[in-house]
């Protein structure tokens, strides 16, 4: 019998490329759970295309298998960048317990990032840039703690950062530019104090940069541009000594701190040209009345003039009320515009914006803050002497106290000669015979 079996494995020899059987540990060499975990992911990105699929889904020891790393019988890493993944990554990838490193980036993943990351309480790695994820950052990616590189750039990401990725504290570098996330920047991340790249550039952010931000000392390289950031940049932020390259541009920020504009500009040259860049709006708005139904506005233009673009023009008829759009101009080198068909004899209160269109790798169209509101009445019109906006009876019977020298503290201009409450021709030609005595 032992003679008729070793003829038949030498005419019929097992194939060490066979389908892996993952129940089959002592071939994989780790267990089973792992084993379906990998091959999960095989099938799920589709495995059969990848750039270099060796061993992988036969029947050999998963240490044997492109790009995985085993130590002790349990996976460790898993290393597939740029290998043509193609497909969602599956929730079983979370079974990978001891995992230290996950690098799949460069590929063609689609999906959202599965919240069963937040089991793998081991990685310090985890490499997804480059891809085509969709969806949000899973909340519980902030559970993993010995997390030190954390990459997500260049994906389509939405929704906004979880508070919960400040519980990293080991993180140094972030990684979640060009992506579409949206909503403000996160006090919370404040506690990552060993942060040295913190890249947030090309995405929806709006609001200021958190002063409490300004405790990440060890910031060497900080990019925020392309954003929709904007008011005043926190003057904490001169305590970031050992910045090396920061990038605020294309957003909407502003300061007049002489500490910060050098911190920014020389003599330490942190950003320098970050002001040319800046959708604010004008300065020193000021008001020119024309006519009864003319102001002409000015203004002094700012600074980034490019990229399209232009200022709106608003006005409102109570100080602080809701303005209304009156003009808009060509573009932001103009410096002035005359805002015609005004009411006459009327205070207008006005305010200026700046407009600048999407361009580029910039997603967002930004609008500025409103300029100061600055206000002027436009002239009384003719003949309307008591200036309420019409030329009537009441204007009559004031020319004919100018003609005939009479003071109005003689004659009302109210008066209601007839008692019909209403001021009317028959107390006009009243008036008219007190006057010239007729």
């Amino acid at each position: 019998m032992a003679n008729l079996i070793l003829l038949l494995l030498l005419l019929f020899p097992v194939v060490a490329g066979a389908v892996c059987d993952c129940s089959n540990t002592t071939v994989t060499n780790i267990p089973q759970t792992e084993c379906e975990a990998l091959m999960a992911l095989y099938n799920s990105t589709n495995g059969q295309d990848w750039k270099n699929s060796e061993n992988w889904n036969t029947n050999t020891a998963c240490s044997e298998w492109y790009g995985v790393s085993v130590d002790a019988q349990h996976v460790v890493g898993l290393e597939l960048y740029i290998n043509k993944l193609s497909g969602t990554i599956p929730a079983e990838i979370g079974n990978l317990n001891n995992l230290q490193e996950l690098d799949l980036d460069i590929n063609q993943l689609s999906g959202s990032i599965p919240d069963d990351l937040g089991n793998l309480k081991d990685l310090w790695f985890l490499g997804l840039s480059t891809n085509q994820l969709t969806g949000s950052i899973p909340v519980r990616l902030g559970e993993l703690a010995k997390l030190e590189e954390l990459y997500l750039d260049s994906n389509q990401l939405t929704g906004s950062l979880p508070p919960a990725l400040g519980n990293l504290s080991k993180l140094i570098e972030l990684e979640l530019d060009k992506n579409l996330l949206t909503g403000s920047l996160p006090s919370e991340w404040s506690s990552m104090t060993a942060l040295e790249s913190l890249y947030l550039d090309q995405n929806k952010f709006n609001g200021q940069i958190p002063s409490s931000w300004t405790t990440m000392t060890k910031l060497i390289l900080f990019y925020l541009s392309q954003n929709q950031l904007g008011g005043i940049i926190p003057s904490e932020i001169i305590n970031l000594n050992n910045l090396q390259e920061l990038d605020l541009g294309y957003n909407k920020f502003s300061t007049t701190d002489p500490d910060v504009l050098e911190f920014l500009g020389p003599p330490f040259n942190k950003n320098p040209q970050w002001s040319v860049t800046q959708t604010i709006p004008p300065s020193d708005v000021s008001l020119t009345v024309i006519s009864r139904h003319s102001i002409k506005v000015s203004w002094t233009i700012i600074p980034y003039t490019e990229d399209g673009g232009y200022y709106r023009i608003k006005y409102s008829l109570n100080s602080g009320g809701t303005y209304n759009t009156t003009a808009a101009t060509e573009n932001k080198l103009t410096s002035e515009f005359i805002i015609n068909n005004l009411q006459p004899a009327t205070t207008y209160f006005f305010v200026i914006e700046t407009i600048t269109p999407a361009h580029g790798t910039q997603k967002n169209t930004l609008t500025s803050t409103l300029s100061p509101e600055v206000s002027a009445t436009t002239k009384v019109d003719y003949g309307d002497l008591n200036a309420d906006r019409a030329v009537d009876l009441k204007d009559l019977i004031i020319a004919l106290q100018i003609s005939t020298g009479t003071s109005i503290s003689q004659i009302s201009i109210d008066a209601d000669t007839n008692n019909d409450d209403r001021i009317g021709m028959i107390d006009a030609l009243f008036i008219l015979r007190s006057l010239v005595q007729i």
